[in-house]
């Protein structure tokens, strides 16, 4: 696909943020969402930078050792910006590898993401996420 310079450069910055995701370069994330940003995860809305930095604080960043987005399609449209990726994280506890997928729509304004919806199966990721069950003999 040809995409114009501005929904080129859109899809650069969602690939900059994933790219600070992977690293671990919170900083550098956050400096590419604006701060009035509102992102939405199923019944989860964050409203402003502040918000989405203390949930990633509290939620995201303390669960795993490490994390990362793969894109797997992305498209862009004017100011928006949609991908699918797949997620590889390993948890601190204890060091078990989690994969799963979903779908991103975001709006960009000036370089930084604005808007943010993600969808993916909550519910395939806590089932991934609980102790495994020991074996019965």
């Amino acid at each position: 696909m040809t995409y114009t310079p501005t929904e080129q450069a859109n899809i650069d910055a969602i690939r900059a943020m994933l790219a600070h995701e992977a690293r671990q370069d919170w900083d550098a994330v956050y400096e590419l969402v604006t701060d009035d940003c509102v992102t939405t995860m199923g019944n989860v809305v964050l409203r402003g930078k502040a918000e989405m930095r203390e949930y990633d604080a509290k939620y995201f960043i303390p669960v795993f050792a490490s994390s990362a987005r793969t894109i797997l399609d992305i498209a862009a449209d004017g100011d928006a910006v949609i991908f699918r990726w797949r997620a590889d994280a390993v948890l601190k506890a204890d060091g078990r590898s989690l994969s799963w997928e979903g779908v991103s729509w975001c709006r960009v304004r000036d370089g930084k993401a604005a808007e943010g919806h993600i969808y993916l199966d909550s519910a395939e990721v806590q089932r991934q996420m609980r102790p495994p069950r020991e074996a019965t003999p």
